[in-house]
């Protein structure tokens, strides 16, 4: 665990129930304070209230989807420069990629991509 990583939060907002909780068990594991909602509509909310320092964010959400959260955050009446990390099945999207990358978010695959490599990046970013 990283001496830093107990004072840093990140928000697992993840449809899939179990990539969510074992996003939260990793992240918990490495030191990191975890909050984590499979809800699009409480994302903006929990944002807000929590303040995290880093996003994992799914694309495909039950009621706000996540590019429309991640465009929220970056526009010009929030201006929000917290790290995004974006996790989807939606691989073939060229044009998500590239939207991803001009919103200042890393995007990852969720069938080509392991835990792992999401608890490394989220170290990276943080």
């Amino acid at each position: 665990m990283g001496l830093l990583s107990k004072f840093k939060k990140v928000l697992v907002v993840e449809d899939d129930p179990a990539l969510r909780k074992a996003l939260v068990t990793k992240l918990s594991n490495e030191g990191y304070t975890v909050i984590d909602t499979d809800k699009g509509n409480e994302v903006v909310g929990l944002i807000q209230i929590e303040k995290p320092n880093l996003l994992v964010l799914d694309l495909m959400l039950p009621g706000r989807d996540g590019m429309s959260i991640l465009e929220l955050m970056r526009g010009e009446d929030w201006k929000n420069k917290t790290p995004v990390i974006i996790l989807t099945n939606l691989s073939g999207n060229s044009g998500l990629k590239k939207q991803a990358s001009d919103l200042d978010a890393t995007y990852f695959d969720k069938a080509s991509t392991d835990i792992s490599t999401i608890v490394e990046e989220v170290k990276r970013r943080l």
